[in-house]
């Protein structure tokens, strides 16, 4: 694929397990977010996300340029990201996958 680098943002549409793996998180560290901050620890702070939605993402692995599979962070509306591994491109923007960002 070209232009396919570590470093390029794409867009990652979430799987209905990425969606409850972030919200279970976010939630749990909501109920002690007050109570028991601990100083420079990461908290999954944010608001939630839903299964099919579309994320940006910046590539930081590429495991095959040929297929397409890598390695993304996923950027969330929040101070933090999720990391999900080994997708594969996704021309019909299934859930699981990338693909390019559209154009606006």
């Amino acid at each position: 694929m070209d232009g396919l680098i570590q470093g390029r943002t794409v867009h990652y549409v979430l799987t209905e397990q990425d969606a409850m793996a972030i919200n279970q998180q976010r939630k749990a560290v909501n109920a002690t977010f007050l109570t028991e901050r601990v100083p420079g620890l990461q908290y999954h702070v944010g608001n939630s996300v839903e299964p099919g939605e579309h994320c940006a993402a910046v590539v930081v692995k590429v495991w095959s340029k040929e297929n397409g599979y890598i390695n993304l962070k996923v950027q969330l509306d929040g101070q933090d990201d999720y990391w999900a591994t080994s997708k594969s491109y996704g021309e019909k923007h299934e859930p699981g996958t990338w693909h390019w960002i559209e154009k606006a």
